[in-house]
């Protein structure tokens, strides 16, 4: 996103998830906007997020430093500094996930929704 208001023009960066992955947040998009109380699904939530950002954290990260190749002590010091970051992730996505309230989750399987993009064959 751009900080100019005036700039219409939007820009993106992709990445693959798995079958499963995709399933799953997509059925949870659904239950979310068909439940009576969608924030009783707060777990479920947090954990999509989560999913979502380790593939993607996997993807730019630790697959670039197999395309380039580098040692596999630099790669294994990479992935262990991203699960430590990712347990950190994952107590303040879980904290603010439970925090949101009805109309805040319909709006985050909305923005879920967004990010999913349409499903591709190659």
């Amino acid at each position: 996103m751009s900080n100019n208001p005036q700039n219409t023009t939007k820009h993106f960066v992709f990445f693959d998830i798995s079958e499963e992955l995709y399933q799953r947040v997509t059925d949870l998009i659904a239950e979310l906007r068909a439940a009576d109380d969608p924030r009783v699904y707060h777990k479920e939530v947090s954990q999509a997020v989560l999913d979502l950002v380790g593939v993607g954290f996997h993807f730019f990260f630790i697959d670039t430093l197999k395309t380039l190749k580098v040692g596999i002590v630099t790669q294994n010091t990479a992935k262990m500094g991203l699960k430590t970051l990712q347990r950190s992730m994952g107590i303040v996505i879980r904290r603010v996930v439970k925090s949101l309230n009805k109309e805040q989750f319909l709006k985050a399987a909305e923005v879920m929704e967004n990010m999913m993009g349409e499903r591709t064959t190659t």
